[in-house]
């Protein structure tokens, strides 16, 4: 478990910080307020992901191409459950669940073992989005992943990885 009481990552705090632009004093920006412009900062590090309500599901409408090269596949245009093991896509539907109901960034940094000598850091910032308002439906994430070696990373891996560390919400100034 680790405490984070700020962002350690430089990308992921400007990225912060953008999006606070954004919201103002809205409970969360709308994806109208930016164009993919704006993003070129972190465009490689980004996924961009609709929320479905009824029944949730997880679109992914683009995934930026450091993230595709690191995990070795394309993601744009599937959804989660269509390139996660069930397992996997079970834990990270309850952490959606978590994200939309909190409506707040969420911060992790961790690692992850994959095999014997390659551990796998990573530094996640998940920002939420709202069309109306009100309810949480889309999800920005800015994702960079700091590897010692060129194998692909397994997407499943990670994603276990991630959903069972402890999610501590970003510090918002």
């Amino acid at each position: 478990m680790n405490m984070i009481e700020h962002i350690d990552h430089a990308g992921l705090r400007a990225l912060r910080d953008f999006w606070l632009k954004l919201k103002g004093d809205r409970i969360a920006p709308s994806r109208s307020d930016f164009s993919p412009a704006d993003l070129k900062p972190w465009l490689g590090n980004i996924i961009l992901i609709n929320i479905e309500a009824n029944p949730p599901r997880y679109y992914v409408r683009v995934a930026g191409s450091n993230i595709t090269h690191d995990l070795g596949q394309e993601f744009s245009g599937k959804y989660y459950d269509q390139f996660l093991d069930r397992d996997v896509y079970e834990a990270i539907a309850e952490d959606f669940k978590k994200f939309t109901s909190a409506g707040k960034p969420f911060y992790y940094q961790g690692a992850f073992i994959e095999a014997p000598r390659r551990v796998r850091d990573y530094f996640r910032l998940v920002l939420p989005f709202s069309s109306d308002g009100e309810s949480i439906d889309m999800v920005m994430i800015g994702l960079y992943l700091h590897r010692n070696d060129h194998f692909p990373i397994d997407a499943n891996n990670l994603c276990r990885a991630m959903s069972s560390n402890e999610k501590i919400p970003a510090p918002l100034v």
